[in-house]
This record gives structure tokens, sequence and C-alpha cells, in this order.
């Protein structure tokens, strides 16, 4: 199914491309356990590997490759548009705070920050316990707050993050893009988890060093907000120092 369609070494991520071309098999008698990461540091080079990947994707989609499926390419462009939502993100409530009069930026901040909670929330309701028998009311309740709190403190991570990660996705596809149309290298770059586990270590000057990009960004923002005459500094503030 897929012989021929891919040149040596291009691709890096190829478990979306198999699935699309080969399709898949059921096999009900395999367990596959993988390790959450231990750390940020970590789980967010994996995650620039996994950008890289996706976009690596982009010769089979423009033009679409033959046997590509309208919804193997929708995939493939949902995995792309994904790594720039933090980007597009932080980007609008920028403008919202630089532009907008000071209610009219308080009611765009909130529909932003709704759009980035309601994910967290819908698992709780779409497929917690709450819907298997039996089981006793306090038990429920208890499920429920755990609920809450885990998906209050996800997106919390997410939106203290938001800045790192937008660096970081951009990053990996301004670096995926010259690859693969300008200097045809390294485009299988790849460290092993249990490589990246060891090698970086979790000290307060690493990690600074590491986000910088992100404490740039909160000072930025925050000057542009009081600075520029929609001045809603107070609104930005709170980002700012979480940034």
């Amino acid at each position: 199914a897929v012989a021929g369609r891919i040149p040596e070494n291009a691709l890096l991520s190829h478990d979306l491309f198999e699935g699309n071309f080969a399709r898949a098999g059921l096999a009900t008698d395999v367990q596959v356990v993988e390790d959450f990461p231990e750390r940020y540091v970590v789980d967010v080079a994996r995650q620039h590997r996994w950008a890289r990947g996706d976009w690596q994707l982009l010769p089979w989609m423009f033009p679409r490759a033959r046997g590509l499926s309208g919804l193997g390419f929708w995939k493939m462009f949902d995995n792309l548009r994904r790594t720039l939502t933090p980007a597009l993100t932080l980007a609008a409530l920028a403008a919202g705070w630089w532009t907008l009069p000071a209610a009219h930026s308080l009611a765009w901040t909130l529909f932003l920050l709704a759009v980035m909670f309601v994910p967290g929330f819908l698992p709780i309701f779409a497929g917690s316990s709450l819907r298997r028998e039996p089981i006793t009311l306090e038990s429920q309740l208890l499920t429920l707050r755990d609920d809450i709190t885990s998906a209050l403190l996800l997106t919390g991570a997410r939106l203290a993050f938001l800045p790192h990660q937008s660096v970081v996705m951009l990053d990996a596809v301004m670096r995926t893009l010259y690859r693969l149309y300008a200097s045809k290298r390294n485009l299988m770059e790849w460290t092993a988890a249990a490589q990246l586990q060891s090698s970086l270590k979790p000290t307060l000057a690493g990690t600074c060093k590491l986000m910088a990009s992100s404490v740039v960004i909160g000072v930025v923002v925050l000057l542009g907000s009081l600075l520029l005459p929609a001045n809603n500094g107070l609104i930005a503030l709170p980002f700012a120092v979480a940034w």
C-alpha cells in the first residue's frame, strides 16, 4: 500500500501516513504502555518533534497524493492547525489588549478564555464515570470534583505556557519548511525519550534559559497594553505575570 510513495529519509512521523494509505487492522490482544513525560522540558521536546513530523507531510498534501482520501487530508490538515493554535491564541489575546476599548477587550479576553477552557471540561460529561452504574451519589460528586480540578489545572497550565508553546511550535514549523524546501537536510532529526529524560535536568537556571522567550513575550505584551492608546494594562497584567 505504501510501496514507492516514500522517498528515503523523508518521513519523520509514520503513524498518520500509514493509517491514511495502508488503513488499519485491529489487534485486541496487544497492550501498549508509554510513560508520561516526567517534566515539561521533556514533553515540549517531544511536541516539537511531533510538529515537525506533521509538517513534513506537506509534500503528500499539496498536491494531494494519489490514494489520499478527503478524510485523510483533513486529518493531516487538522494536525497542522493544532500546531498553530497556541500562536494564534496568543496573537488574538494581544490584539484585543492593544486595540480594543477596555469593555470590549475584557469581553474578548473572557471569550478566548472560555474557548480554551471548554475543551478541558467536555470529557467530564462526555465520557466520565458519572454515566456508569451502579455508583453512589457521594462517589459521583467526588469524581466530578476531581475531574473539574484536573480540567482547571491542565487548562491553567496551558494558558501559563502559551507563549513558550507558541515559540516552540513556530520554530518547528519554520525549521521544517526550511529543511523541506531549502536545505533538504536533518529531516530525520530525532532524540529518544529516554535520552531526553536523562539529559535535561530540571534546574531553575536551565528552565529559565529554556523559557526565556516566554518572559520576553510577557514583558512586550504588558508594555504594549500599557503604552498603546487602548491602555488595557490591568487586563493584561495577570497574563503577563504568569508568562
